[in-house]
Protein backbone atom coordinates (compact mmCIF):
# COMPACT_ATOMS: atom_id res chain seq x y z
CA UNK A 1 0.00 0.00 0.00
CA UNK A 2 1.27 3.32 -1.37
CA UNK A 3 -1.10 5.85 0.54
CA UNK A 4 -3.32 6.22 3.62
CA UNK A 5 -6.02 8.07 4.89
CA UNK A 6 -6.59 9.88 8.15
CA UNK A 7 -10.46 9.88 7.78
CA UNK A 8 -10.93 12.51 10.73
CA UNK A 9 -7.99 14.64 11.68
CA UNK A 10 -7.20 17.82 13.66
CA UNK A 11 -4.17 19.89 15.36
CA UNK A 12 -5.77 20.24 18.70
CA UNK A 13 -5.41 23.77 17.95
CA UNK A 14 -9.00 24.98 17.14
CA UNK A 15 -8.94 23.98 13.51
CA UNK A 16 -11.58 22.55 11.37
CA UNK A 17 -11.74 18.67 11.36
CA UNK A 18 -10.65 17.12 8.06
CA UNK A 19 -9.40 14.06 5.58
CA UNK A 20 -5.71 13.93 4.96
CA UNK A 21 -4.53 11.86 2.33
CA UNK A 22 -0.73 10.93 3.33
CA UNK A 23 1.98 9.26 1.71
CA UNK A 24 2.86 5.31 2.99
CA UNK A 25 6.16 6.52 4.09
CA UNK A 26 5.04 9.99 6.07
CA UNK A 27 6.31 10.29 9.84
CA UNK A 28 2.65 10.73 10.93
CA UNK A 29 1.50 7.80 8.37
CA UNK A 30 4.47 5.30 9.86
CA UNK A 31 3.80 6.43 14.08
CA UNK A 32 -0.26 7.08 13.79
CA UNK A 33 -1.24 4.98 10.55
CA UNK A 34 -2.51 1.44 12.21
CA UNK A 35 -5.91 3.44 14.25
CA UNK A 36 -9.06 2.91 13.12
CA UNK A 37 -9.06 5.98 11.71
CA UNK A 38 -6.46 5.11 8.79
CA UNK A 39 -7.31 3.21 5.92
CA UNK A 40 -4.33 2.00 3.27
CA UNK A 41 -4.65 2.52 -0.41
CA UNK A 42 -2.57 1.07 -3.51
CA UNK A 43 -2.94 4.36 -5.30
CA UNK A 44 -3.59 8.21 -4.69
CA UNK A 45 -6.50 8.01 -6.86
CA UNK A 46 -8.43 5.33 -4.54
CA UNK A 47 -7.20 7.51 -1.44
CA UNK A 48 -8.52 10.40 -2.84
CA UNK A 49 -11.56 8.52 -4.22
CA UNK A 50 -12.64 7.15 -0.35
CA UNK A 51 -11.40 10.48 1.27
CA UNK A 52 -14.66 11.91 -0.58
CA UNK A 53 -17.13 9.92 0.90
CA UNK A 54 -16.06 11.40 4.11
CA UNK A 55 -18.30 14.60 5.36
CA UNK A 56 -14.46 16.51 6.20
CA UNK A 57 -12.63 18.36 3.96
CA UNK A 58 -9.86 16.59 2.38
CA UNK A 59 -6.21 17.59 2.71
CA UNK A 60 -2.55 16.80 1.65
CA UNK A 61 -0.05 16.11 3.93
CA UNK A 62 2.28 19.42 3.84
CA UNK A 63 4.98 17.07 5.01
CA UNK A 64 5.16 14.26 2.42
CA UNK A 65 2.60 16.00 -0.56
CA UNK A 66 1.35 12.84 -1.62
CA UNK A 67 -1.09 15.36 -4.18
CA UNK A 68 1.99 15.18 -6.14
CA UNK A 69 1.17 11.76 -7.61
CA UNK A 70 -2.25 12.74 -8.88
CA UNK A 71 -3.06 12.34 -12.30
Amino acid sequence: MNFCVNRHSSDGHGTDSRTTIHRATCTSAEKFGHGPKWRWFGTYEEAHDWAQTTPYEINCCKQCNPGSFAS
